[in-house]
């Protein structure tokens, strides 16, 4: 009896334990409209942070086309804090017991935003796509006892001696992102020792099969190049190491694990068939020519991959603008290509949608309307679906058969998640796009750490990519990550864009451009003195060519239009280099020398 009391007193606690367990970890929703202060109209993609005051965690969501921002909590006291582009920040201490909906009113701010001058003027072709945003039957009390504080955020940098604001009422602009590009090719050296050194624990912790790169150079018999011709690497023993295109230039760039010997490329151009061989060394380019009538593919392929969880919701709505600017621009700036695009936006598993794309087509107008059609929401945790959004776009796009160029812009502030399944996937479309001739471009955003930077850097190179970054000095969104490197330059995030697409789809179609043959054009410098000049000699020229520097004890480098470095020499106790480049395409090209911090550019055309 005594035995049948105890054990039913302590059932009694257990299940009362129980039940004050479940109360605790019980989720409330909490359910926020977001309105203009004066029309009363919903606002779309309002960035919303709740933080938790008890342990300082947190979560981030974004308003859908209703206003509605959602949260599931549990039981606590929370700060939630609004922001929205052109609007007065909200703060709001919320003391959560319950299922909680209210309404928020958000004033617009009345700074205005100036002008950004633009370095090279133009002319606004078309008119911003936008959403209408619509009124919603959806009604909700504006809840009694929530203390709300506005704060207003407003952050400015300086281009060209004029002040921008990034947070003014009226419409957002494109041209207020800033960004960096760092092209690894052309830094070839600091990316082998960033590789060995801080970047060697990502190495190890991506497993990405690529460690070798070799290079190999297809052009006609007169000398161009060409571009979208097939380059196989194979093994010794017959083994496919790796399938990728040429580039503009002529150029395929091939990666494979180190260790190989008498590795052998087989490209394939127009049925034709040449095999050439070629060494695990980027200092060595094996060239092959084709005894082809010399001609351009005219298609242009650009996707725009999006990440569209809710930590993008800082910067998507500026990203939309700038990506419309983009594809407007880019369609004038290469008129002679005939240019396809598309968009797609991912998010993560158990969101509302993992992929939304449109397929590549030559209407801008569809993928304009579709880009403005997207918003930020979801996510949760740091890691996203990447590997979906590129298998999307690599694989069910429709790419060209035949192309100058195929170029995917990856727009995210986050890794795919760590697991075998997702790394397998990355060396997986890797290949594809590779072998497709894609080249991958990243655009990171706020919120990136070094491990997605090495990650973002090594699908650019593999895929005869650059990659990009978005930088601290447009103001907009969190703090961006400074990426490992010795210098970059700071410009307009749609201006890089366009001059990236204008880089890789750029042809002579068989005829080299009208130069000066008397002399190099100097393209400028970034700190010029008389240290630094040299002189080039005889130019144009078919064969070898002499460089004579002013004073020894610099680097001289070769670069074509692409940014890579095809040569480079120490100057230490020399003046003068004679050296024979007839194994390179006919076309411009860029000699640079390099003494302390004094830089030299001149363009040379060989014939």
């Amino acid at each position: 009896m005594k035995i049948s009391l105890k054990l039913s007193l302590a059932i009694s606690l257990f299940v009362c334990y129980s039940f004050f367990l479940e109360k605790e970890s019980t989720n409330y929703t909490v359910k926020i409209t977001v309105q203009d202060s004066l029309t009363k109209e919903p606002l779309l993609a309002v960035t919303a942070l709740s933080e938790s005051l008890k342990d300082a965690s947190s979560k981030g969501a974004s308003s859908d086309i209703y206003g509605l921002v959602t949260f599931f909590s549990p039981k606590g006291q929370y700060k939630i804090e609004l922001r929205y582009v052109g609007y007065q920040s909200k703060v709001i201490q919320l003391d959560l017991r319950s299922d909680t909906a209210f309404t928020v009113l958000m004033k617009e701010e009345t700074a205005m935003l100036d002008e950004v001058r633009v370095v090279k003027k133009r002319s606004r072709v078309a008119e911003t796509y936008g959403i209408r945003r619509r009124s919603s039957d959806y009604k909700t009390p504006v809840m009694e006892g929530i203390r709300s504080e506005p704060v207003t955020t407003s952050h400015s940098f300086t281009v060209e001696s004029k002040s921008v604001s990034a947070g003014a009422s009226g419409r957002i602009l494109a041209g207020t992102l800033t960004a960096g590009e760092i092209n690894d090719f052309a830094k070839w050296t600091l990316w082998e020792d960033l590789s060995e050194n801080e970047f060697k624990v990502y190495k190890a912790k991506w497993d990405l099969e690529f460690k070798a790169r070799s290079t190999v150079q297809v052009l006609f018999q007169n000398g161009y190049p060409i571009a979208d011709a097939l380059v196989e690497l194979y093994s010794k023993k017959g083994a496919k190491l790796f399938t990728a295109k040429t580039d503009n230039t002529g150029k395929a760039e091939l990666w494979y694990q180190s260790g190989y010997s008498n590795v052998k490329a087989k490209v394939i151009y127009k049925e034709e068939v040449q095999w050439v061989e070629v060494e695990e060394s980027p200092k060595h380019m094996a060239s092959v020519r084709f005894n082809q009538v010399c001609a351009v593919p005219e298609a242009v392929d650009i996707a725009f991959v999006v990440d569209a969880t809710g930590s993008m919701g800082d910067e998507i709505n500026y990203l939309k603008e700038e990506l419309a600017d983009v594809i407007v621009r880019a369609s004038q700036s290469v008129p002679e290509a005939k240019m396809r695009t598309s968009a797609v936006f991912y998010r993560d598993r158990f969101d509302e949608y993992l992929v939304r794309s449109t397929p590549l087509c030559d209407n801008l107008d569809s993928t304009l309307n579709f880009i403005q059609e997207q918003w930020a929401d979801g996510g949760g945790d740091f890691p996203e679906a990447v590997e979906s959004g590129l298998e999307e776009a690599i694989v069910n796009l429709g790419w060209s058969k035949e192309a100058r160029a195929r170029i995917l812009f990856l727009l995210l502030d986050a890794p795919p998640h760590e697991v075998d399944s997702v790394k397998k996937s990355l060396n997986r479309l890797v290949r594809i796009a590779a072998q497709k001739g894609i080249r991958i471009i990243p655009v990171t955003g706020s919120g990136i750490d070094k491990s997605t930077e090495f990650l973002m850097r090594s699908l650019a190179l593999m895929t005869n990519g650059t990659y990009t970054f978005l930088t601290d000095h447009s103001g907009v969104g969190g703090t961006h990550l400074k990426p490992s490197t010795d210098s970059y330059e700071v410009e307009k995030l749609n201006d890089l864009m366009v001059k990236l697409i204008e880089r890789y789809a750029h042809s002579d179609k068989c005829q080299l451009p009208k130069l000066s043959e008397e002399s190099p054009k100097d393209s400028g410098s970034v700190a010029k003195n008389e240290d630094a000049s040299f002189s080039l000699h005889p130019v144009p020229t078919k064969g070898p060519i002499t460089v004579e520097v002013e004073k020894a004890g610099g680097i001289l480098s070769l670069l074509d239009l692409n940014g890579r470095i095809l040569f480079r020499a120490e100057m230490k106790e020399r003046k003068k280099l004679e050296s024979d480049f007839s194994q390179l395409a006919s076309g411009v090209y860029v000699f640079r020398y390099q003494i302390g911090e004094a830089v030299v550019t001149k363009k040379w055309i060989r014939h």
